[in-house]
């Protein structure tokens, strides 16, 4: 049913995903012969079992029904929202203009952690594409101000600078992958490459995360609609994300890991302090290469994985820790602690996850692992990045 505000509440059609699997059964059992309280159908359209109320002074007389719907009214209400708010958007062809933002975005984010066992899977993937839009917004704001304000300094003869930054923006932020704008993608690492000859890393390293998300988008387009992309321009997405992060992991290499190596080979290795929020960023490390690790992965100057600066590594942020970059943090490491410290336990064979926690041997790292003490927990992100770069055998091999 739909709750009123200020009016009478009244009936409306609701599907089997909203009442919820479990629900169902009582669903048809209110709808026997013996009940007859709620009547169900079958949505040919969308393919889904409905139910409704049978009769709207039904909802007046039930009493039960009536209190429980007061208990739960702005919470109801707020779903009803949110409902008129996802068919907008369907209907829209998922524009992803029409999804969540500002406060409306924050009430879906406190609902959602309030009342995640009452939220349709529907309605938490839509909260979901919000949230992720909220983030690219986020990263596209600071980091194309960084490429558009240096653009004029290497725009490409070729390219319009107006019309490279509309079509970078439209696939940063609008989301619009489409096969025929490929094209932006070896515009986008030349000016990085520009940038970085320059002698301007900050913007370069802005630049390189900027391709990077953009070969995702198209990766992620592609993916969902395979019949658009060809198999030479996949080839080429994937070539290009390549290049990306080797080039960056090149400059973090050149430019911070002088330090690095100097504070393992003299063994300060630091500490993490005790009491410390994640907001604290690098001031939760005591001076010494752990910090300088935290440093050069999470924040400036480094890499900046942590683009939306709340401490952790985020889903959409793993992407900017270049593969090689953890590979040669991992050796790094290893070398300097006899082979002790790492990104995991190498004699810990735990298949849950739990030899990137805890090192019996490390006592450098107070018999934790690296990933234990950069990375912030939750962490299955940080490992799923780790795992993909294949850092076990990387020492596996080389020791």
């Amino acid at each position: 049913m739909r709750p009123g505000e200020g009016t009478e509440d009244t009936r409306r059609l609701a599907t089997q995903a909203e009442v919820g699997d479990k629900n169902w059964d009582l669903v048809t059992y209110l709808a026997s012969y013996k009940a007859r309280l709620v009547v169900t159908g079958w949505n040919k359209v969308t393919n889904e079992n409905t139910v409704e109320v049978v009769h709207e002074a039904l909802i007046r007389e039930w009493k039960d029904l009536q209190a429980w719907v007061s208990a739960d009214r702005h919470f109801r209400t707020w779903q009803e929202s949110l409902r008129a708010s996802i068919s907008t958007w369907e209907k829209s062809n998922r524009d992803r203009e029409v999804l969540l933002r500002g406060n409306l975005l924050v009430e879906a984010k406190g609902w959602l952690e309030k009342r995640s066992s009452a939220i349709t899977l529907p309605e938490k993937r839509f909260i979901q594409k919000s949230k992720q839009r909220e983030r690219l917004n986020q990263y596209g704001l600071t980091t194309l101000g960084i490429i558009f304000a240096t653009l004029s300094i290497f725009a490409l003869q070729q390219f319009s600078e107006r019309q490279f930054q509309d079509k970078l923006m439209s696939v940063l932020i609008g989301g619009s992958a489409k096969p025929e704008l490929l094209p932006i993608l070896p515009k986008a690492l030349e000016i990085a490459n520009r940038q970085v000859y320059s002698n301007h890393i900050d913007e370069g390293i802005e630049s390189y995360k900027a391709v990077i998300t953009a070969t995702q988008n198209f990766v992620n387009a592609a993916l969902k609609e395979t019949e658009k992309f060809q198999e030479k321009d996949i080839k080429q997405v994937l070539e290009i994300q390549d290049n990306a992060e080797n080039f960056l992991s090149k400059i973090i290499r050149d430019k911070y890991f002088s330090q690095l190596q100097k504070q393992l080979d003299n063994h300060q290795f630091g500490s993490l302090r005790k009491n410390v929020k994640v907001t604290d960023f690098e001031d939760q490390y005591t001076d010494g290469a752990l910090k300088t690790t935290y440093r050069i992965l999470m924040r400036k100057p480094g890499l900046e994985a942590d683009l939306n600066k709340n401490g952790f590594l985020d889903s959409t942020e793993k992407i900017y820790l270049p593969c090689k970059t953890l590979q040669e943090i991992e050796l790094l490491w290893r070398r300097a602690t006899g082979w002790r410290c790492g990104f995991y336990d190498q004699h810990n064979k735990d298949k849950s996850g739990e030899k990137y926690y805890i090192a019996q041997n490390c006592r450098e790292l107070s018999h934790m692992t690296l990933t234990d003490q950069i990375f912030p927990r939750p962490i299955d992100d940080a490992i799923g990045r780790l795992k993909n770069c294949k850092i076990e055998e990387v020492t596996n091999e080389t020791h």
